[in-house]
């Protein structure tokens, strides 16, 4: 099994977890879904929270994290209500921090991990927002993630449809919802170096979502 964090990803969360930060954020995104399904690595650690910070407040704690683990500096960038941090070290690969204020209801309950004592959101919820983002910008590595949730059975396509619509109050279309898969599937060679094992190939995840659509498409026929 591949490893899931490296050493610059652990300590940030250890340091999270001891700060004001661990009172208001989740961890969330693209590792966090990798730290339940070990398929593919990610670089960025992503947090959520339900309540909107003051920007002075999640600055202060990044500054004192940022200076604990010893960063040469920190570029930090604000859109909306979207923090995103990039620590930069010497001789090393940058760490990108990202806090977001996130007002939707939670379908499940955060797990918590006692070892960053920092909580995780729930598989659901990461799957649910997962299939939202794919509906909003089709990114190759969110289409990967969907293949790998589906494949395991760990929701159908039907049930995410409907998560989605009861998260974000969104109807889906699937026929627009597999369009979108399908313009992402065609990006999927750049995702390569993220992919542990081999990566299946554009024809091979085109094929398998065609069948699940069509799988879906009967049984919603079936119900008229």
């Amino acid at each position: 099994m591949a490893k899931i964090l490296n050493q610059r990803q652990e300590l940030a969360l250890k340091l999270i977890g001891k700060s004001q930060l661990e009172k208001y954020f989740y961890w969330t995104g693209g590792t966090a879904l990798f730290f339940y399904l070990h398929h593919r690595l990610s670089e960025d650690l992503d947090f959520m929270s339900e309540e909107l910070l003051p920007d002075e407040f999640i600055t202060k704690e990044i500054s004192s994290i940022s200076s604990e683990m010893r960063a040469k500096r920190v570029e930090h960038f604000k859109h909306f209500n979207r923090w995103q941090y990039f620590l930069f070290f010497p001789k090393a690969k940058q760490l990108k921090l990202e806090f977001v204020y996130y007002p939707f209801p939670k379908l499940d309950k955060c797990n918590q991990l006692k070892k960053y004592n920092i909580r995780i959101d729930s598989l659901k919820d990461i799957i649910v927002n997962k299939a939202h983002a794919i509906f909003e910008r089709s990114e190759p590595k969110d289409i990967y993630d969907l293949y790998i949730i589906v494949r395991r059975k760990k929701m159908r396509l039907d049930q995410i449809l409907k998560a989605v619509n009861k998260k974000f109050g969104v109807e889906i279309d699937p026929v627009i919802f597999m369009a979108k898969i399908m313009a992402g599937v065609k990006k999927n060679s750049q995702i390569k170096p993220l992919i542990i094992g081999e990566i299946p190939s554009a024809k091979f995840l085109k094929d398998y979502f065609q069948k699940i659509a069509n799988q879906y498409l009967r049984k919603e026929l079936r119900k008229l």
